[in-house]
């Protein structure tokens, strides 16, 4: 009759030190399916011969993710939030039947894999406060699983321009599109495809190369979403003199914030149901 040990095939902990665990419970483990812990230092090398494993959730400070990663062929949801690695190995895209990636709040996060693409399951993936992240792999259009994507960097070569959202149909929660200065024309805007994306909370952000911009008011008027639905909205660091038409839409019939910061807009006031973006303001913040 098998030991409690072996029918084990779910296991979460919250303990620093799993040194005694990992040499005496986990070595007699016989198949894992679950493995969730949110206070180690590292992932036990132990948890990686569990190549049945459908679920991995290391939500602590993880200082770096191993190649062994990519042994666990049949994982189905990974969440490494919080983690402070920089990179995540390429052999995480062995992982053909992932379907989430959580990696919010990674804040030393700068680069993703970039092969991601190969991860032709994946369904969800979350970037939710990965401010050092300043590109995202190319061609992530192709992930036509992709039904959650919480945060697109513009990228400035073919294959990570804002023209890969419009493969997408998706629809989320909080959706991020940062360095907005990099797109160069209204028609790279407007293949974003934007209007068929369902968002609650829409965080548009240019960085300081933006004055060199042109057609940023146009290009802002193409990147209107759906907005039936939209509940806050935030512009970062826009340079236009003015705010496009559908910014006053009384479709807005759920928004409850908006946000507009860093900006040197704008030359009339311009009224927006119970809102009021002021005139030339630089920052400002309204709610309902």
């Amino acid at each position: 009759m098998p030991s409690t040990f072996e029918r084990i095939c779910h296991l979460s902990f919250e303990m620093e030190n799993l040194t005694s665990v990992d040499s005496i419970w986990m070595c007699n483990i016989k198949s894992l399916w679950t493995y969730t812990s949110s206070n180690i230092e590292g992932i036990p090398p132990n948890v990686f011969k569990f190549r049945s494993l459908r679920v991995l959730e290391v939500t602590s400070e993880l200082n770096e993710v191993t190649s062994s990663i990519g042994h666990l062929k049949y994982l189905r949801y990974l969440d490494l939030s919080k983690g402070e690695f920089e990179i995540l190995p390429e052999s995480l895209c062995k992982l053909w039947n992932l379907q989430i990636l959580k990696l919010d709040n990674c804040r030393y996060l700068r680069k993703l894999p970039n092969n991601l693409i190969h991860l032709s399951a994946l369904q969800y993936l979350s970037l939710n406060n990965c401010r050092r992240l300043s590109s995202l792999p190319p061609k992530i259009g192709k992930l036509t699983s992709l039904r959650t994507l919480s945060m697109y960097v513009v990228g400035k070569k073919k294959g990570s321009l804002l023209e890969e959202l419009g493969q997408l149909n998706f629809e989320v929660d909080r959706f991020h599109i940062k360095h907005l200065e990099r797109v160069k024309s209204v028609e790279d805007a407007k293949e974003a495809n934007m209007l068929s994306k369902h968002v609650n909370s829409f965080w548009l952000s240019w960085d300081k190369e933006s004055e060199l911009q042109e057609n940023v008011e146009k290009i802002l008027e193409v990147l209107q979403p759906y907005i039936q639905q939209l509940q806050e909205l935030r512009v970062e660091g826009y340079t236009g003199s003015y705010f496009p038409e559908w910014m006053s839409s009384p479709s807005f019939k759920h928004l409850r914030s908006l946000f507009h910061t860093n900006a040197k807009v704008v030359h009339t006031s311009h009224n927006w149901g119970n809102y009021l973006i002021l005139r030339n303001c630089r920052s400002g913040v309204a709610h309902k």
